[in-house]
């Protein structure tokens, strides 16, 4: 409850003028203005009962204890109107107004009833252990009462006692008060004890006690008035109105240290018995009997005490089994769990839910091992190409979706006998049991796959197309080959067809053992030959057929090994585009292109189009561009003069990164050749779109349409739509002079090939171009060397 401003400062108010009353009253006694003094003092009482009922009366807890102390502050003022009626108004004789000795047993009777409400409240609602609460509290009556009887076994008092039952009345009923206040307090370690309750135990003390003392005279002195002792009383009233105002506060607890207020009675109570011993001495029945029933209450109190002790173990033993079993139950609930989801990440993909590669493989080795005679164990590796690709472009979390669908496809392709898994981004691996059949057979189920993985997927509003190859390996027979052996040759299948996706879905077989075997002995000779010594450009010019004028040359590189006889570029070039080799023969081909042009430039020769291959691993980014940028940029190149020749594998790319490309080969302004134009995915829009500058038909097509009637008709049908398209058509691989007179009649633009003039060292080219000055076709068409890029 909040206590406002106001509130307080009218408490302050009332307690001041309580404070001033009781000092009058003191003084008018003194000064024998008996009137005021009983005057100041019924104000007070009566103010005290109104504000100690007004505080507390709408309390929920405890509120009839403190409405008790209010009606004692009245009874009190009652019996002091009375009594001050009879003996100074009436002025009767003592005699005559003694029977007003009883009224004073109300307000200790009620004050005693507050403190056992208290109490019995208490040990009711705030403790277990009342068994031992009890056991103390008949320690503390045990101590009361030797006190008791201690001061009034004298022969002569007790004649007299037996002629007052209102002093023996008042004494028992204070004497019982002081028992339920000092053991309310003594156990306050148990019972948490309020500051109000406090106040209230110390005005009901003081009460007790001052009752005490006046009924102890009254008893040896025969004294019935105490006027002094009266107006004191008003003190204990002092305390029960300080409670008032803290009980309105609210239910501030004190707080103590935990300690055994057991112990400390018994020893209290051993003192007492021996003060009474060495007082009266053995031989008195009334010392005999006191000894008897406290060494009674000490045995019963240990014995309860060691009774609730071991309830009170069992209890806490209960309740830590409890708990420990609950633990138990809970950690072990987690751990099944945690083996659950354990199992299920040995088992499961986390991404697309298929199997997992390892449990994949330990089905497939139980799977071979009970392989029976006539069925065949199937591996079909599936790789989806440039899926890395995606993920730079659109984001993992993007492929991550794509990934889920390309599995929910092949799963719904499958049956439920075949087992699936992810082995990494771009990879799956299938495994079916059949019967014997044809290989065929195989091939069509492959093909499924590969037609609903590449159909349109759609995701956040962007459309994919994907390309995917397929590698398959079949066991025949049981024992023939092992699970690790069985997924290694699908996957070489694989493999071998990211070089010609034609060939998807593709068997395994010996040859491209063979094959991949080879190409790992260049790829390791790569990554040790050094790049700068072993390897030089050449140039190819070509000629323009109608007249003869040199107007390109292309770049060439050449790798000059002992160990292996390697005459073509494409023989290497393929394996080096697996790696970063590729970006390193690169950045090789554009510094010595740069050494070769500078040195053109000082003999002041013309130069003609110089003609770079980029391969398709590096067409999937800008990055190309930027070292050929720093290439034009630091020798002072007219862009006009170099021409990038890509082949048809770029439109394979996704269209942004097409853009791209593009776009940054526009904004320093080479040209683009298409290379080995109708071999690949033709695309005759984006030739448009991108403004192609020139095509060039591979060398196979031009080197059989002697003898090819179809190979004959592909080139007419280019050079017709180059002249369409106002394209520059160049018929590569010319290697003899009949061929050259099918190249004319079929009007190609230029030709390139040995029969006309064969591939040049960088010394060579450059004699040949000083020599042949008249024949050079300048790239850039103004003759300049230089050009700002933007």
């Amino acid at each position: 409850m909040v206590i406002s401003r106001r509130d307080n400062k009218s408490a302050y108010l009332i307690i001041s003028g309580c404070v001033v009353l009781f000092l009058a009253s003191i003084i008018s006694f003194l000064l024998e203005f008996i009137f005021l003094s009983y005057l100041f003092e019924a104000i007070m009482l009566l103010i005290v009962s109104l504000v100690t009922f007004r505080t507390t009366y709408k309390l929920k807890e405890n509120n009839e204890i403190w409405i008790l102390i209010s009606l004692a502050a009245v009874f009190f003022a009652v019996c002091e109107f009375n009594w001050y009626m009879y003996r100074h108004i009436f002025e009767k004789k003592p005699s005559e107004y003694g029977f007003l000795q009883i009224n004073y047993l109300i307000p200790i009777a009620t004050i005693l009833s507050s403190s056992c409400l208290y109490f019995i409240q208490r040990v009711k609602n705030d403790t277990k252990e009342r068994t031992i609460i009890l056991n103390d509290y008949i320690s503390i009556f045990l101590i009361l009462g030797i006190i008791f009887i201690y001061i009034f076994q004298d022969e002569q008092i007790g004649i007299t006692c037996q002629n007052d039952v209102v002093a023996i009345a008042g004494l028992a009923l204070s004497f019982l008060t002081l028992l339920f206040i000092i053991s309310a307090i003594f156990l306050s370690n148990t019972l948490h004890i309020s500051i109000a309750a406090l106040y209230g135990f110390a005005g009901g003390g003081i009460f007790a006690l001052l009752n005490i003392i006046f009924y102890y005279d009254m008893l040896t002195m025969g004294q019935s008035e105490n006027r002094l002792l009266s107006i004191f009383f008003l003190s204990a009233f002092f305390l029960f109105l300080f409670g008032a105002y803290e009980r309105k506060k609210g239910f501030t607890r004190i707080k103590s240290k935990k300690r055994d207020i057991s112990k400390s009675i018994k020893y209290i109570l051993g003192i007492c018995i021996l003060g009474f011993i060495i007082k009266n001495g053995f031989d008195s029945k009334l010392t005999l009997f006191i000894i008897l029933i406290s060494l009674a209450h000490v045995i019963v109190g240990y014995y309860i005490k060691n009774i609730t002790y071991q309830k009170s173990l069992i209890k806490k033993e209960q309740s830590l089994l409890q708990r420990i079993s609950k633990d138990v139950a809970k950690h072990t609930n987690e751990l099944m769990f945690a083996n659950l989801k354990l199992k299920e990440m040995i088992e499961k993909d986390y991404l697309t839910g298929l199997l997992s590669y390892d449990f994949l493989m330990q089905k497939l080795e139980k799977i071979i091992k009970n392989q029976k005679m006539t069925e065949n164990v199937v591996a079909y590796c599936l790789n989806i190409r440039h899926f890395r690709l995606i993920n730079s472009s659109y984001g993992q979390n993007i492929g991550d979706k794509i990934l889920k669908i390309v599995a929910r496809r092949i799963n719904a392709t499958s049956n439920k006998t075949h087992l699936c898994t992810r082995i990494n981004a771009d990879e799956f691996i299938i495994i079916a049991r059949s019967k014997h059949q044809p290989s065929a057979n195989y091939e069509n189920f492959a093909q499924k796959i590969i037609n609903a993985v590449q159909e349109p997927i759609f995701v956040q509003n962007y459309k994919f197309m994907l390309n995917c190859i397929v590698g398959i390996d079949i066991s025949h027979s049981k024992g023939e080959k092992d699970a690790k052996t069985l997924v290694l040759n699908a996957d070489k299948a694989m493999f071998f067809c990211k070089d010609s996706p034609n060939l998807s879905p593709l068997i395994y077989n010996n040859t491209i053992n063979t094959e991949i075997t080879h190409d790992s002995a260049i790829e390791v000779m790569l990554s040790k030959a050094d790049i700068s010594k072993e390897f030089q450009i050449f140039f190819q010019p070509t000629i323009e057929i109608s007249t003869q004028n040199i107007v390109s040359a292309e770049v060439l590189l050449r790798w000059q090994n002992d160990e292996i006889d390697i005459k073509d570029s494409n023989d290497f070039i393929q394996i080096a585009e697996k790696s970063d080799i590729i970006n390193k023969l690169y950045d090789f081909v554009i510094d010595s292109l740069a050494n070769v042009i500078d040195t053109i430039k000082k003999e002041h020769a013309h130069i003609p189009k110089i003609s770079i291959n980029i391969s398709p691993k590096q067409s999937l980014s800008t990055n190309f561009i930027q070292k050929l940028r720093t290439l034009i940029q630091a020798h002072r190149i007219n862009p006009a003069n170099i021409e990038l020749e890509m082949n048809e594998k770029i439109w394979t790319n996704n269209v942004v990164i097409i853009d791209e490309i593009f776009k940054a080969i526009k904004d320093i302004g080479v040209s683009v050749c298409i290379d080995d134009f109708g071999t690949e995915n033709s695309s005759l829009a984006y030739t448009k779109k991108y403004e192609i500058n020139r095509i060039k038909i591979s060398k196979s097509t031009i080197a059989n349409i002697k003898t090819n009637e179809k190979e004959l008709l592909i080139a007419k049908t280019i050079a017709n739509i180059s002249k369409t398209m106002q394209i520059t058509s160049v018929a590569k691989g010319v290697k003899d002079d009949e061929t050259m007179k099918i190249v004319k009649e079929l009007k190609y633009d230029q030709a390139q090939g040995n029969f006309l003039l064969k591939a040049m060292s960088s010394s060579d080219f450059i004699d040949f171009l000083k020599q042949n000055k008249s024949r050079i076709k300048n790239g850039g068409g103004d003759g300049s060397f230089f050009k700002f890029i933007r």
